[in-house]
Order: structure tokens, then C-alpha cells, then sequence
């Protein structure tokens, strides 16, 4: 699913989080470990950064629950359902374009 504008600080967005059970669980990674479905999680992004030396976009999002949730982009994108722009997020001028830092 592709969206015309960028995910910023304020919007809300739900998406399929794959879950895993089994194996050992270390940075992400894990010998084992078998897929047994997915799960729907929504949120409002709190916080969003792009790491220019490793080249990958970081979302702080806050849960329905509560916790707080960090997700990379590449796992982000591929598994977005809905994308909601917040009309007053700081990152986008009047006109809903995303302004650049």
C-alpha cells in the first residue's frame, strides 16, 4: 500500500505486526524461531527519527495500551494498513507537505 505523504510525528497508523514464537531471541534475530501470525497494532507516532549513517527511519509510537513501541520503517511500510496525517503535527506546513529538517 503506497501513501502520498510521509509518516511524521502526530499521525496515527495501524499496522500487522508478525509474531514469532520459539527459538532465542538476540538484537532482532533468532535460530528457531517459527512464524504463527500476525497482530494489529495502532498508535499514534510520538517521536520519529532517520539515522543518516545507518540509513534507517525509527518511529516512536504510543499504543492504544499505553507502552511505548519502537519500530524501524522497513518493518513499518511493508506492513502499514492505515495512515491518518494529524493536521497539526510540527512536521507538515498548511498545505499537508511534509516540511524537511
Amino acid at each position: 500500500m503506497i501513501y502520498d505523504t510521509a509518516i511524521r510525528t502526530g499521525d496515527f497508523v495501524v499496522w500487522d505486526a508478525p509474531q514469532f514464537a520459539g527459538g532465542s531471541f538476540y538484537r532482532g534475530r533468532c535460530r528457531g524461531a517459527r512464524f504463527v501470525g500476525t497482530e494489529r497494532l495502532s498508535g499514534r507516532v510520538e517521536r520519529h527519527s532517520y539515522g543518516a549513517s545507518t540509513a534507517q527511519h525509527t518511529f516512536s509510537i504510543r499504543l492504544a495500551d499505553g507502552t511505548l513501541k519502537l519500530v524501524k520503517g522497513r518493518n513499518l511500510y511493508p506492513n502499514l494498513i492505515h495512515h491518518e496525517p494529524a493536521a497539526d503535527s510540527p512536521d507538515r506546513a498548511e498545505d499537508g507537505r511534509v516540511l524537511l529538517r
